[in-house]
């Protein structure tokens, strides 16, 4: 197999079971992140202001074309015409980010009016909890693996390695 086509394949989701306490909305800094009863990681991109006048979709700043999709509506594709890189929006708010550089997001979005704002939760990882050892399995990527400890207001994670730390502050 091509290792360029391998790389844009994501791996199979397979849910696991995870420790309740791990479940929740998390942050480090003002960067909310998720983990969800079916053992996804999500990173929660906060809803920017958007303008269609079509063709372009002004997202902040951030300028795509429309490939198709109905006129002033988000779902459809969308591709920025300097990078490639691509937003395919479903009318079921999930969604696909696709970079030419062979790698690819999804997940969900959201839509707001007044102002008009749009909002991805982008999943990163599939989670397995292992005593306490919580492995990140990257949808695009190798796996990494750290101890975790998890409290009611904390989680932090340590890269056994290196043992750097990494402590998120429980928001929900």
């Amino acid at each position: 197999m091509d290792r360029q086509v391998h790389k844009r394949i994501t791996k199979p989701y397979i849910p696991k079971a995870l420790n309740p306490d791990l479940i929740g909305l998390w942050k480090i800094g003002a960067q909310l992140y998720e983990i969800t009863s079916n053992s996804l990681y999500l990173v929660i991109q906060a809803p920017l202001p958007y303008t269609i006048t079509e063709p372009q979709l002004n997202w902040s700043g951030w300028i795509f074309e429309r490939v198709y999709g109905d006129p002033n509506e988000i779902p459809g594709v969308w591709r920025d015409p300097v990078t490639n890189e691509e937003y395919f929006f479903r009318e079921d708010s999930t969604f696909t980010f696709h970079d030419p550089a062979n790698w690819e997001l999804f997940g969900t979005y959201r839509t707001s009016t007044s102002p008009d704002t749009l909002g991805t939760s982008e999943v990163r990882a599939v989670l397995t909890e292992n005593g306490s050892t919580l492995i990140f399995d990257i949808t695009y990527g190798p796996s990494l693996t750290y101890d975790f400890v998890v409290t009611t207001t904390t989680l932090t994670l340590t890269d056994p390695n290196t043992m750097q730390q990494t402590i998120y502050t429980r928001v929900t």
